[in-house]
């Protein structure tokens, strides 16, 4: 029997030799899927074997019938503001396009479907703070919208009442002759009644945390930085106060006091059709700039603030803009700063008469834009803890792009044909 053995261990021995390392590791393969924990037999194994068997975990998976539809009408819902922030790099601009899911605006969407927060985007009631080109980042960018809440009719109602018509609070005072200390360490009221035991309250209902749960399904180059309650005809784009814009740029060799002086005469109401990129259905061109200003930003490059390498940025503040105004602004301020034009040539550009067309340059690059605020009168911003960590994160790893995209800024500009 001994034998018998020998020569059968031998005769798979040399089978075993003639196969190749491919026939090899599929005979492995076969023998671990084939082997069952728990007997003591281990089947043939070949390349043809049968598949292995299905855990009873995944026969109950697929015998678990479909969930019942969301429905949404067993919910209440509130009218909301979501101030956003992003990085522009990867998506076609802000507002939703029906030909790509590559918008900040459509990947907002999809998170508010995927967490049950809306139904869709054409039953939300939607309103946008501003339209973002390809390419320009926000920090202050605002949705609006109404969302499922986890309140009940009659909270969501008392917070509408007080949203629109705020009471004072009434305080309880002590009497005159009884001082606060006295009435509360003694067992009575005022009159000398015995206190009753303290009413035990209902544990007040609390709204979810839309910060966290969108931010849990949004890209990680948008995040929802607050929410605010808002009245049924709050619209996030007439509403708004004032929007501020900020674009960053390497300072170089420019005249910072030359490009001050030219966005001084932007200041007031104008018209901007030669500082825009036309909009056939814009007529009215006159926008108001509230302020325009530039300055040093603090921390980057750890250099002074006259320092060729040194990153400045213009803040410009209005009521609002038309399309591509703020990089037009801009690339004209860019060329008085590099004296290839005068300070007073806003001036020219200003009067419709003597310029009645827009002359030929190009725009400052898109890349350094942020919209930086959008100013409301009566909105009370509720944020998240959790999201701040995430967000600063974010931007660092944005800084040293944002500023090679400020050095470039300066050196794609033309002259102008004035």
């Amino acid at each position: 029997v001994a034998n018998c053995s020998t020569k059968i261990v031998e005769a798979m021995a040399t089978k075993l030799e003639a196969l190749s390392k491919e026939e090899l590791i599929q005979l492995i393969l076969c023998y671990r899927e084939q082997y069952e924990p728990g007997t003591a037999n281990l089947r043939t194994a070949s390349p043809h074997a049968a598949a292995p068997v299905q855990s009873e975990r995944e026969k109950r998976k697929k015998q678990r019938p479909a969930g019942r539809p969301f429905d949404m009408s067993r919910y209440e819902q509130r009218h909301i503001a979501l101030r956003i922030s992003y990085i522009g790099t990867n998506y076609s601009g802000f507002a939703w396009q029906a030909d790509t899911p590559e918008t900040v605006e459509g990947r907002l969407i999809e998170a508010l479907c995927k967490t049950r927060l809306i139904e869709s985007r054409d039953s939300c009631d939607w309103s946008r703070g501003g339209r973002t080109d390809k390419g320009v980042s926000a920090l202050g960018q605002v949705y609006a919208c109404r969302l499922r809440s986890a309140l009940s009719k009659e909270m969501l109602s008392k917070e509408t009442r007080e949203l629109l018509e705020p009471t004072e609070q009434i305080v309880d005072q002590p009497t005159a002759d009884q001082p606060l200390t006295q009435i509360a360490e003694s067992g009575c009221d005022a009159e000398g009644a015995p206190k009753l035991p303290p009413k035990v309250e209902a544990k007040p209902e609390e709204e979810m945390d839309y910060v966290r749960v969108i931010n849990r399904v949004l890209p990680s180059d948008i995040r929802v930085l607050s929410w605010a309650p808002a009245p049924t005809d709050f619209s996030a784009r007439f509403s708004a106060t004032h929007r501020t814009y900020k674009y960053f740029f390497v300072r170089e060799t420019l005249s910072i006091e030359r490009m001050r002086q030219g966005c001084d005469y932007l200041i007031g109401e104008h018209d901007f059709r030669n500082f825009c990129k036309i909009d056939p259905t814009v007529t009215n061109f006159r926008r108001r700039i509230i302020s325009f200003d530039v300055q040093p930003v603090d921390g980057f490059n750890g250099c002074g603030v006259d320092a060729p390498q040194a990153v400045w940025a213009f803040t410009v503040c209005g009521s609002a803009f038309l399309w591509h105004q703020v990089r037009c602004l801009v690339a004209v301020l860019f060329m008085i700063g590099k004296k290839l034009e005068t300070p007073e040539v806003i001036l020219s550009l200003l009067d419709t008469e003597l310029l009645p067309a827009r002359p030929l340059y190009d725009m400052a690059p898109e890349a350094p834009l942020v919209l930086y605020d959008i100013g409301y009168s009566a909105l009370e911003w509720q944020s998240s803890s959790y999201n701040l960590s995430a967000l600063s994160k974010l931007w660092a790893q944005r800084r040293m792009a944002r500023t090679q995209c400020c050095a470039l800024s300066l050196r794609t500009q033309c002259v102008p044909h004035f």
